[in-house]
Order: structure tokens, then sequence, then C-alpha cells
């Protein structure tokens, strides 16, 4: 099964957690990171999920899973340990139209989470699409080591020149030239390795060469 690649915005988005165990709490730490609104329904929960529950972080509902609970849910986690309790999460969740993950089980998935490096706003994401969870990890060890955190300023700054592009510059096809040119992989390579305040004041000053041609 191939899925198709996208980015949700999760922030303020309903989002179930069946299960209150160490996957879970994986699940759930990783939903917060991203600002959703999060439930946690399970009989009982590890020491982390609970402390969560007590500083108002996520809501916990001490019961095991009922199809009630996918009411004004976005996206569910079935986590709960029991293959048949998963299954069930999978087709109720599905009948209502909420996206669903079930931990273990990619055939009953309409969506995969994949192995993440995050730099700020700039996110690479790996998916094996459920096959090799742990060469996408291996990928993603990889890339983490070789993508530093100054990609996170790189990514902060080429998002401010592009702002003012698209605020002073009307053609269209003269912004997508410069910006593609700042995009290139060898300017990051360069960001990475270089004088970042020196490579900042080159690009601005490569901008005003440009704005120089036009009067």
């Amino acid at each position: 099964m191939a899925f198709y690649p996208a980015s949700l915005d999760l922030k303020g988005q309903i989002c179930l957690v069946a299960g209150g165990g160490k996957v879970a709490y994986r699940k759930v730490s990783m939903l917060l990171g991203f600002q959703a609104s999060v439930v946690v329904v399970a009989p009982e929960v590890i020491d982390p999920l609970y402390w969560l529950a007590e500083q108002g972080e996520v809501k916990f509902i001490r019961d095991v899973y009922r199809p009630e609970y996918l009411d004004k849910v976005f996206l569910v986690f079935g986590a709960t340990g029991n293959a048949g309790t998963n299954r069930q999460i999978a087709r109720e969740a599905g009948e209502r139209g909420s996206l669903v993950n079930i931990a273990d089980s990619p055939e009953l998935c309409t969506f995969m989470v994949p192995s993440v490096v995050n730099r700020g706003d700039l996110t690479i994401s790996i998916s094996t699409g459920g096959k090799s969870p742990a060469l996408a990890r291996s990928l993603r060890e990889k890339m983490e080591n070789e993508y530093g955190r100054e990609l996170e300023e790189l990514t902060r700054f080429l998002g401010a020149v592009r702002h003012y592009l698209i605020s002073n510059w009307e053609d269209a096809k003269k912004r997508k030239e410069v910006l593609n040119c700042l995009g290139d992989i060898r300017a990051a390579g360069f960001y990475q390795s270089g004088d970042r305040e020196m490579f900042e004041k080159a690009v601005w000053d490569y901008i005003k060469e440009w704005e120089s041609r036009d009067k």
C-alpha cells in the first residue's frame, strides 16, 4: 500500500489515544509537541501519562475504549495492546471519517507516522510505509548527524527573505529565480560551514543588486 505524504496542522484538533502504555505515551508526547488537544482512554496508564493528566496537559478517561469516545475526534491512535480492540478502533474510526493509526498494524492504518528530523520549521520525514521502521529510524539518525541546528536558523532567514520578496517584488518569475538560487543545497552547505553573518549580508547585497537593475 502506498501512503500519500502530507503535513497536518494539529493545533487545537482533538486527537484520541486509546491505550496507556509506553507506545501510547510516545504518541501523546508527539501530539503535544504539535499543540493537539489530546484525550487518553485506558483503564490504567503508566506514570508519565498520569503525570501529564495531573498537569492538565491531556484529558485522561479511565475506561476501556468505547465508540462514543470517537465523537468529534480528528485523529486516532490505537495502542491498546489488544488486537481485537485495535481492529474495532480502526473500523469505527474509519466509519466516522477520522484518521487512524494502529500500532504495529499498517494494514489497519489510514495514515503512517514517519520518522522525523525537526530543525525548527524545517521537517525532514522518512517513511517505509510500515515495512521497516528500523530502516526509517536508521536513516533519521544519519540525517540528525548530518543536518545540524544551523539549518533551523537558515530556514528562518530564508523565510524572512521570501516574505520580503513577496511583499516587494511584483515579478513572480524573478522572485522564483532568486528563491530557487538561495534554496539550493549548496547554499545550505555554505551556511552550515561558513560565516553565517557574511552569508546573510551577501544575500541581501544580492537582492539589492537585482533591485538596482530595475531602476
